[in-house]
């Protein structure tokens, strides 16, 4: 049984603000005529999945073996139960499940796909493989959308078969937190497809964000990153603790902290970030990679997927009224308190 069936998640990893959730307000969404055909039904194929599923789209989930198909229905119901409980989603469940399939039959899968989202591992030439053999029975009209954190299209693009009908679409994670996907382009793909895309992206409720040229580490990944690095060389070079650096942030932004963040990332994934980077020479990445596999990945613990990474879950420490200030009093809401007083200047020391 998944983590999430475990009730190993937070609710935090499913909360949307009040202001985003301007898609629900009507009780239900509209059906789209386009056909989504989700391979690669890990954690962020199966939330691609509903994402589209409950924005009105049908969508068909791709895997040899059913068991794995089994383990992402699962994974998606109780997803959605979460979500449709808080009132995230107005749609009955039954109804949005109506909309997903089931298929090990490539052919099947294949059959009146408008868009095929895949969310293989990050490896080009996996990536190519898969989606060769999926441009052989695909439809000429389905266009390859890549959900990945650090390839460019290009790096796979003519391997895949068509890269005309190629682009990266990558999704923040949890999808329907994030709100936004990346959108980029190759040199290869076709005039027009880039601005489809952001239509596609706006019917899931989602904000495009266009990359311009083609860049590893995406938008907000790329910012990610350099926050993450800085918060983790902090507690790798015995600076701070991690609580203290996650207390140091939400005081000053009131949001999800730092390792938080990596718990839910997963800290294999951080891990694997920080091998990458230290390849390429730097030093700092070195560091943390070696502080990650000393304490937690040489130990399973992988974050919020493993139940343990820097917090324990399902009650993670981060989440506890008494965190920011241990023992005083409840955390206050400082998001509220202005910076300055009315006339006063802010001193930036």
């Amino acid at each position: 049984m998944n983590l999430l069936m475990r009730g190993k998640i937070p609710l935090d990893f499913f909360h949307l603000p009040i202001a985003y959730m301007h898609f629900f307000s009507n009780g239900k969404s509209m059906e789209q005529e386009e056909r989504i055909l989700v391979v690669g039904i890990g954690t962020m194929g199966s939330q691609i999945a509903l994402q589209f599923a409950m924005h009105g789209f049908f969508v068909r989930l791709f895997n040899e073996k059913k068991s794995s198909l089994d383990r992402s229905m699962k994974e998606i119901e109780g997803r959605l139960e979460i979500l449709v409980k808080n009132g995230y989603c107005r749609e009955t469940k039954k109804t949005v499940l109506r909309r997903i399939s089931l298929c090990t039959d490539v052919k099947e899968a294949a059959r009146n796909a408008d868009y095929l989202s895949e969310s293989v591992p990050d490896d080009p030439v996996l990536k190519a493989q898969v989606l060769e053999a999926f441009h052989e029975v695909c439809p000429e009209k389905t266009v390859f959308l890549s959900n990945t954190s650090h390839l460019v299209p290009s790096q796979f693009a003519e391997g895949c078969g068509r890269p005309e009908r190629l682009l990266a679409f990558h999704f923040g994670n949890p999808v329907w937190k994030e709100r936004q996907v990346d959108v980029m382009a190759h040199a290869g793909t076709a005039p027009g497809l880039v601005a489809r895309a952001c239509t596609l992206a706006r019917k899931i409720d989602l904000v495009p964000l266009v990359v311009l040229k083609e860049h590893r580490g995406y938008i907000m990944n790329h910012i990610q990153r350099e926050y993450l690095m800085v918060a983790f060389s902090l507690v790798a070079e015995g600076v701070a603790t991690y609580k203290d650096v996650d207390r140091a942030w939400m005081i000053a932004h009131g949001s999800t902290p730092p390792f938080a963040i990596m718990d839910i990332m997963s800290l294999d994934t951080s891990y694997g970030v920080a091998m990458h980077t230290a390849k390429n020479g730097d030093a700092r990445a070195k560091v943390i990679a070696k502080y990650l596999k000393e304490h937690f990945i040489s130990k399973g613990k992988l974050g919020c997927k493993s139940g343990e990474g820097f917090y324990t879950y399902p009650d993670p420490e981060y989440l506890r009224d008494d965190f920011v200030e241990p023992g005083l009093r409840p955390k206050r809401n400082f998001r509220d308190i202005p910076y300055s007083l009315p006339g006063e200047k802010r001193d930036s020391r």
